[in-house]
């Protein structure tokens, strides 16, 4: 079983000044919803105790990950810019092998499961962002960049 989820921790409160709808591709993937992420597996737990981790962009990074091992490329690295840490997924016969440069182990999950749970991620992220954050969804900015593939 591969868990990977989220948990924020900044208030909403404390966001409120800002006029989502014109915010700009920087604010909404590096000021906007950060705290943590839970990914866990069997044998190994990268999940982040910061509480600065950006979860839109590492939502929008990791369906960027998913798109590179469906494209044929066998290895991607996600790099935690607020940080020094690293996720290094590498696809071996239909398996995704998440290993991080933080903590030891390695999580093994189906390349199907893998792809099941980068899209529940994404998904959950835009529906919450547009919940929590009024505007949003009328920023066109927002659509351009976190919709873009490959």
């Amino acid at each position: 079983m591969f868990e990977l989820s989220y948990r924020l921790t900044l208030s909403f409160s404390e966001k409120k000044e800002i006029d989502y709808s014109k915010a700009s591709e920087y604010i909404l993937r590096n000021a906007t919803a950060l705290g943590d992420i839970l990914a866990k597996g069997p044998d190994a737990d990268f999940s982040t105790n910061l509480g600065t981790i950006p979860i839109i962009d590492f939502a929008y990074c990791m369906n960027y990950t998913k798109d590179i091992l469906s494209s044929g490329i066998r290895e991607d690295i996600f790099d935690f810019t607020e940080g020094d840490g690293e996720l290094y997924f590498a696809l071996k016969n239909d398996e995704v092998l998440i290993r991080s440069s933080y903590n030891e182990g390695v999580i093994r999950v189906s390349f199907d499961e893998f792809k099941n749970k980068i899209d529940e991620l994404y998904t959950g992220v835009k529906e919450d962002m547009f919940s929590q954050y009024p505007g949003l969804k009328e920023n066109k900015k927002f659509s351009e960049w976190y919709h873009r593939k490959l």
